[in-house]
């Protein structure tokens, strides 16, 4: 487990799901975390299970904001959890309870937001 992976109590594990119809087995990446803050990361990232999708609407809008081609980054979930990410932080918010785009669920520093989503992307990948 990386650094940043044990500063955000995230793990990253493969889980088989079997199709009651079809009986057919599935192994699918699943994230989760022991800090109850960090829960809305993960559910984010959980709605991301596709390399190409990290990739389009995670990490690219990162490195755009990160070479400062644009001052700001909105990428948005199935969870109805919105991601709004600037050079210095990003902002989660989960528009499904109390949060807003001012007083968001969760503020991480956008490196470390970046690094997360990549290593992720990885074990993806891996899978």
């Amino acid at each position: 487990m990386s650094a940043i992976l044990k500063k955000y109590k995230i793990n990253f594990y493969k889980k088989n799901f079997k199709n009651p119809v079809s009986g057919v087995n599935t192994i699918t990446p699943i994230l989760n975390t022991t800090n109850d803050e960090n829960y809305i990361l993960v559910m984010f990232l959980n709605d991301y299970v596709n390399v190409q999708d990290i990739d389009t609407y995670i990490l690219n809008m990162v490195e755009a904001v990160l070479n400062g081609s644009i001052l700001e980054e909105e990428a948005g979930s199935q969870s109805g959890i919105a991601v709004y990410i600037q050079l210095d932080k990003t902002r989660l918010v989960d528009f499904n309870g109390v949060g807003t785009y001012l007083q968001p669920d969760l503020i991480i520093p956008t490196q470390d937001f970046s690094q997360i989503s990549f290593e992720w992307r990885q074990f993806i990948e891996n899978v």
